[in-house]
């Protein structure tokens, strides 16, 4: 990485921005924007849906129960995407196949064995993001762009706390530099995922291809990190409660944390702070509206202005227990 190649921008898309025929060709056209100006490297979640039916196949396998149906679900949602997009005999060439097979081992075992460890549970939550890695990379070569999955445990390093792995921020460093570097052509990167010192499968825990994003672009000193989801951004309040709510054009990350602690879950507390400490700002926009510039979130922006309340959050999951004492 020469100093005077293009900046790293990572754009991270969520699992409904990785969903249906037009959203992976807004993913296409975002990418291809970038591709004169900077040196982009993707970062995609699971389908949407996914994680959820790979942990219920996995446990149901665990305990004995049926899991051949779960399993079967999920081949048809991946095997039907990659026919969408890439036409009916593209699913083997994807490599979408191989990994079904693999998933399906890791759920025979766990059945033979009648359990299913931390360690193996990663195994199977890893397959989500494999098979969405694949068949978007795929999608992006088809439509011109030099796409290539990639393998996240040789770019994301965690210790062994599987289900939740802390990433190793000093080895991770080295690893991204290196292969950022070697990587021919656009890097796919299946979020959520890392490898331990060992080389494990670990999973970052909820939310981790946020992380995964957060920590990429830290790495690489990307001018930004764009997270790409199903809303405008951060919103003023919850649409469902103030149908009035808009979207904010810019907030602080400090802002964003509050709101973040009060309920609004838009992007993985864990991605800002990381990004606020080490100074890389975000933008969080809407796969299903391309055009709308999203929420601006840095530590040079926010309120200060005119505007005394930013947004509003709640939470419906509290309550306020007051002790008082008796005198004497």
């Amino acid at each position: 990485m020469s100093s005077t190649s293009p900046p790293f921008r990572v754009l991270k898309f969520g699992g409904t921005s990785v969903t249906g025929l037009e959203r992976v060709e807004v993913i296409a056209a975002q990418v291809q924007e970038r591709v004169a100006d900077y040196n982009p490297v993707v970062v995609v979640s699971a389908l949407a849906g996914v994680t959820d039916a790979l942990t219920a196949a996995a446990r149901a396998a665990a305990s004995g129960l049926s899991y051949e149906e779960i399993e079967d679900g999920i081949s048809a949602q991946h095997l039907s995407a990659a026919r969408a997009l890439l036409g009916p005999d593209a699913a083997t060439e994807a490599g979408v196949v191989q990994r079904l097979d693999q998933l399906g081992r890791l759920l025979r075992g766990a059945a033979l064995l009648g359990e299913c460890s931390p360690r193996t549970l990663d195994s199977v939550l890893a397959v989500g993001e494999e098979l969405s890695c694949a068949v978007i990379a795929a999608a992006l070569r088809a439509r011109g762009l030099p796409a290539k999955a990639v393998d996240p445990g040789r770019w994301i390093i965690t210790d062994d706390h599987f289900g939740e792995a802390a990433v190793d921020m000093v080895a991770t460093l080295e690893a991204v530099r290196r292969e950022a570097t070697a990587t021919e052509g656009i890097p796919i990167v299946p979020g959520f995922i890392g490898a331990s010192q060992v080389g494990d499968v670990t999973t970052l825990g909820r939310g981790g291809s946020d992380y995964s994003g957060a920590v990429l672009g830290v790495c690489l000193s990307a001018d930004l990190v764009e997270i790409w989801t199903d809303v405008d951004g951060v919103m003023s309040a919850d649409p469902q409660v103030v149908p009035e709510a808009t979207s904010l054009e810019e907030m602080s990350f400090q802002e964003l944390l509050e709101l973040s602690h009060w309920g609004a879950k838009v992007v993985h507390s864990g991605a800002a702070r990381l990004l606020r400490e080490r100074g890389v700002p975000l933008v969080i926009r809407n796969t299903l509206r391309p055009d709308h510039p999203g929420t601006r979130v840095a530590a040079d922006a926010g309120s200060g202005g005119e505007v005394p309340i930013r947004a509003l959050a709640s939470r419906t999951d509290a309550a306020v227990l007051q002790l008082s004492a008796r005198a004497g």
